[in-house]
């Protein structure tokens, strides 16, 4: 189901279901895509947004009580350069992975672009150290163990919230 199961919006569960539409990069596995006709530019606010599977115990009002199987992120401007954002497994701040995907392009009219609207994780270019980025390397951090004994990030999509047309060369 490559590359079309990553590309293209979210299609997320809500707060208290998982989305049935990812890639499972397994235990430590890693995915790294690349943004091919934009670039991620980085302004005020989160400028990406990462979706996985993510979603809390009923009745869903404690957003630390779920199944999060964590992911860290590192980003690129040319591909060969790689800047990680910084990461807390204990807090999961920088961390892809624990907040619950509420856009689906199925199923609603959440723009996916939107971080107060489309839940998955907010990232700022600026956290590492970058003005623009055209890759994300996706890498599970080792963390949880999902349901039947399956384990590792379970990526649903990746958004860009600020960017803009590649320039031509």
């Amino acid at each position: 189901k490559l590359p079309d199961i990553v590309l293209g919006g979210p299609r997320g569960g809500g707060k208290l279901a998982p989305s049935g539409h990812v890639l499972s990069l397994g235990r430590g596995g890693r995915i790294t895509l690349e943004f091919v006709d934009n670039e991620v530019v980085d302004e005020d606010g989160p400028d990406l947004l990462v979706f996985e599977n993510a979603f809390l115990e009923r009745p869903g009002n404690d957003p630390k009580l779920g199944f999060f199987e964590l992911a860290k992120i590192e980003l690129s401007s040319d591909g060969i350069e790689w800047h990680e954002i910084p990461y807390d497994t204990g807090t999961r701040k920088g961390c892809a992975g624990h907040h619950p995907v509420l856009a689906n392009v199925e199923d609603n009219d959440i723009d996916p672009t939107d971080p107060e609207k489309a839940g998955g994780d907010p990232f700022d270019l600026k956290d590492a150290g970058l003005k623009v980025a055209r890759f994300i390397r996706i890498t599970d951090i080792n963390n949880g163990a999902g349901d039947k004994g399956t384990s590792g990030f379970d990526l649903d999509a990746v958004a860009a919230v600020h960017s803009r047309p590649r320039k031509a060369k």
